[in-house]
Protein backbone atom coordinates (compact mmCIF):
# COMPACT_ATOMS: atom_id res chain seq x y z
CA UNK A 1 0.00 0.00 0.00
CA UNK A 2 1.46 3.30 -0.73
CA UNK A 3 0.86 6.67 1.19
CA UNK A 4 -0.50 9.23 -0.82
CA UNK A 5 0.51 13.07 -0.73
CA UNK A 6 -3.08 13.91 0.92
CA UNK A 7 -1.61 11.00 3.68
CA UNK A 8 1.54 12.60 4.30
CA UNK A 9 0.14 16.02 5.02
CA UNK A 10 -2.37 14.60 7.36
CA UNK A 11 0.75 12.39 9.04
CA UNK A 12 3.09 15.89 9.24
CA UNK A 13 -0.26 17.97 10.73
CA UNK A 14 -0.32 15.52 13.55
CA UNK A 15 2.97 15.37 14.43
CA UNK A 16 3.30 19.31 14.23
CA UNK A 17 0.20 19.26 16.41
CA UNK A 18 2.08 16.94 18.98
CA UNK A 19 5.09 18.83 18.57
CA UNK A 20 2.45 22.00 19.54
CA UNK A 21 1.01 20.25 22.45
CA UNK A 22 4.39 19.11 23.94
CA UNK A 23 5.56 22.76 23.74
CA UNK A 24 2.95 23.72 25.83
CA UNK A 25 3.15 20.91 28.36
CA UNK A 26 6.88 22.01 28.87
CA UNK A 27 6.00 25.91 29.08
CA UNK A 28 3.41 24.90 31.41
CA UNK A 29 5.74 23.27 33.55
CA UNK A 30 8.53 25.75 33.43
CA UNK A 31 5.72 27.85 34.49
CA UNK A 32 4.83 25.76 37.44
CA UNK A 33 8.42 25.46 37.92
CA UNK A 34 9.07 29.12 38.36
CA UNK A 35 5.84 29.58 40.55
CA UNK A 36 7.33 26.92 42.74
CA UNK A 37 10.61 28.51 43.16
CA UNK A 38 8.91 32.10 43.99
CA UNK A 39 6.83 30.34 46.49
CA UNK A 40 10.29 28.69 48.16
CA UNK A 41 11.35 32.26 48.50
CA UNK A 42 9.41 33.60 49.42
CA UNK A 43 8.62 30.98 52.41
CA UNK A 44 12.21 30.99 52.70
CA UNK A 45 11.89 35.04 53.55
CA UNK A 46 9.29 34.20 56.24
CA UNK A 47 11.46 31.66 57.68
CA UNK A 48 13.90 34.48 58.02
CA UNK A 49 11.56 36.79 59.34
CA UNK A 50 10.20 34.41 61.64
CA UNK A 51 13.97 33.24 63.23
CA UNK A 52 14.97 37.09 63.29
CA UNK A 53 11.60 37.89 65.46
CA UNK A 54 12.24 34.63 67.68
CA UNK A 55 16.26 35.63 68.20
CA UNK A 56 14.75 39.36 69.39
CA UNK A 57 12.61 37.75 71.72
CA UNK A 58 15.20 35.88 73.45
CA UNK A 59 17.94 38.48 73.95
CA UNK A 60 15.39 40.83 74.75
CA UNK A 61 14.30 38.56 77.93
CA UNK A 62 16.26 39.14 81.19
CA UNK A 63 18.88 36.62 81.85
CA UNK A 64 17.06 36.42 85.69
CA UNK A 65 13.71 35.29 83.84
CA UNK A 66 12.65 32.14 85.00
CA UNK A 67 10.70 31.89 82.36
CA UNK A 68 12.70 32.65 79.58
CA UNK A 69 13.71 29.04 79.51
CA UNK A 70 10.09 27.63 78.45
CA UNK A 71 10.10 30.70 75.99
CA UNK A 72 12.93 29.89 74.36
CA UNK A 73 11.16 26.41 73.97
CA UNK A 74 8.27 27.11 72.68
CA UNK A 75 10.09 29.53 70.42
CA UNK A 76 11.88 26.50 68.93
CA UNK A 77 8.52 24.30 68.79
CA UNK A 78 6.98 26.83 66.72
CA UNK A 79 9.75 26.70 64.20
CA UNK A 80 9.56 23.81 64.04
CA UNK A 81 5.85 23.40 63.17
CA UNK A 82 6.24 26.20 60.48
CA UNK A 83 9.15 23.69 58.81
CA UNK A 84 6.73 20.83 58.88
CA UNK A 85 3.92 22.04 57.36
CA UNK A 86 6.13 23.72 54.74
CA UNK A 87 7.13 20.20 53.77
CA UNK A 88 4.01 18.98 53.89
CA UNK A 89 3.12 21.72 50.96
CA UNK A 90 5.85 20.39 48.92
CA UNK A 91 4.28 17.21 49.15
CA UNK A 92 1.28 18.77 48.05
CA UNK A 93 2.58 20.52 44.94
CA UNK A 94 4.46 17.13 43.81
CA UNK A 95 1.16 15.48 43.49
CA UNK A 96 -0.87 18.24 42.01
CA UNK A 97 2.65 18.32 39.01
CA UNK A 98 2.17 14.29 38.94
CA UNK A 99 -1.79 14.38 38.70
CA UNK A 100 -1.65 17.59 36.04
CA UNK A 101 1.17 15.59 34.07
CA UNK A 102 -1.04 12.06 33.84
CA UNK A 103 -3.94 14.55 32.68
CA UNK A 104 -1.73 15.85 29.31
CA UNK A 105 -0.56 12.38 29.07
CA UNK A 106 -4.26 10.98 28.56
CA UNK A 107 -5.44 14.08 26.66
CA UNK A 108 -2.22 13.84 24.00
CA UNK A 109 -2.82 9.82 23.51
CA UNK A 110 -6.93 10.19 22.87
CA UNK A 111 -6.26 13.27 20.60
CA UNK A 112 -3.76 11.06 18.55
CA UNK A 113 -5.96 7.94 18.78
CA UNK A 114 -9.24 9.81 17.59
CA UNK A 115 -7.65 11.56 14.24
CA UNK A 116 -6.58 8.58 11.75
CA UNK A 117 -5.96 8.55 8.16
CA UNK A 118 -8.42 6.85 5.71
CA UNK A 119 -9.37 3.43 6.31
CA UNK A 120 -7.53 1.89 3.37
CA UNK A 121 -3.92 3.24 4.06
CA UNK A 122 -4.43 3.38 7.94
CA UNK A 123 -2.09 0.43 9.09
CA UNK A 124 0.64 1.86 6.85
CA UNK A 125 0.11 5.52 8.73
CA UNK A 126 -0.04 4.09 12.23
CA UNK A 127 2.98 2.52 11.47
CA UNK A 128 4.86 5.26 10.24
CA UNK A 129 3.15 7.69 12.58
CA UNK A 130 4.16 5.29 15.55
CA UNK A 131 7.71 5.12 14.60
CA UNK A 132 7.80 9.18 14.36
CA UNK A 133 6.06 8.95 17.82
CA UNK A 134 8.37 6.53 19.44
CA UNK A 135 11.46 9.13 18.91
CA UNK A 136 9.32 12.26 20.44
CA UNK A 137 7.97 9.76 23.39
CA UNK A 138 11.97 9.07 24.46
CA UNK A 139 12.97 12.89 23.90
CA UNK A 140 10.05 13.80 26.41
CA UNK A 141 11.00 10.77 28.87
CA UNK A 142 14.55 11.88 28.66
CA UNK A 143 13.10 15.39 29.43
CA UNK A 144 10.53 14.17 32.04
CA UNK A 145 13.80 12.79 33.89
CA UNK A 146 15.92 15.48 33.62
CA UNK A 147 13.12 17.57 35.17
CA UNK A 148 12.40 15.60 38.22
CA UNK A 149 16.02 15.42 38.92
CA UNK A 150 16.20 19.28 38.80
CA UNK A 151 13.11 19.08 41.35
CA UNK A 152 14.73 16.57 43.38
CA UNK A 153 18.20 18.75 43.60
CA UNK A 154 15.95 21.69 43.88
CA UNK A 155 14.51 20.08 46.96
CA UNK A 156 17.78 18.73 48.93
CA UNK A 157 18.86 22.17 48.65
CA UNK A 158 15.99 23.77 50.07
CA UNK A 159 15.90 21.34 52.90
CA UNK A 160 19.81 21.59 53.56
CA UNK A 161 18.65 25.52 53.49
CA UNK A 162 16.37 24.43 56.27
CA UNK A 163 18.36 22.04 58.51
CA UNK A 164 20.53 24.56 58.94
CA UNK A 165 19.07 27.71 60.67
CA UNK A 166 17.09 24.60 62.90
CA UNK A 167 20.00 23.75 64.26
CA UNK A 168 21.68 27.37 64.92
CA UNK A 169 18.53 27.88 66.41
CA UNK A 170 18.41 24.87 68.72
CA UNK A 171 21.83 25.20 69.96
CA UNK A 172 21.02 29.12 70.50
CA UNK A 173 17.81 27.49 72.49
CA UNK A 174 20.10 25.26 74.42
CA UNK A 175 22.43 28.22 75.52
CA UNK A 176 19.99 30.24 76.93
CA UNK A 177 18.48 27.55 79.03
CA UNK A 178 21.78 26.88 80.29
CA UNK A 179 22.33 30.70 81.16
CA UNK A 180 18.71 31.00 82.65
CA UNK A 181 19.58 28.27 84.91
CA UNK A 182 22.62 29.83 86.06
CA UNK A 183 21.18 33.11 86.86
CA UNK A 184 18.49 31.42 88.51
CA UNK A 185 20.32 29.06 90.65
CA UNK A 186 22.44 32.82 91.21
CA UNK A 187 19.66 34.74 92.26
CA UNK A 188 18.20 32.10 94.38
CA UNK A 189 21.54 32.69 96.69
CA UNK A 190 23.46 29.43 96.46
CA UNK A 191 27.13 29.62 95.48
CA UNK A 192 29.11 29.91 92.16
CA UNK A 193 30.12 26.19 92.23
CA UNK A 194 26.30 25.42 92.42
CA UNK A 195 25.51 27.64 89.75
CA UNK A 196 27.81 26.01 87.45
CA UNK A 197 26.61 22.78 88.55
CA UNK A 198 23.44 24.08 87.26
CA UNK A 199 24.13 25.29 84.19
CA UNK A 200 25.95 22.45 83.25
CA UNK A 201 23.00 19.73 83.75
CA UNK A 202 21.21 22.21 81.83
CA UNK A 203 23.87 22.40 78.69
CA UNK A 204 24.20 18.56 79.19
CA UNK A 205 20.57 17.92 78.41
CA UNK A 206 21.20 19.13 75.22
CA UNK A 207 24.43 17.47 74.56
CA UNK A 208 22.92 14.19 74.86
CA UNK A 209 19.32 15.15 72.45
CA UNK A 210 22.06 15.92 69.94
CA UNK A 211 23.88 12.85 70.51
Amino acid sequence: MHITLQQQQQQQQQQQQQQQQQQQQQHKQQQQQQQQQQQQQQQQQQTQIIFAVVLFSLLSLNSSNPTAAAAAAAAAAAADAVVAGKQQQQQQQQQQLAAAAASAATSAATSSSSNRAAPATAAAAQTTAAAASGQHQQQQQQQHQQQQQQQQQQQQQHQQQQQQPIAFFSLFVRFAAAANAAAAAAAAGVGAAAAAAAAGSSWGVYTEERE
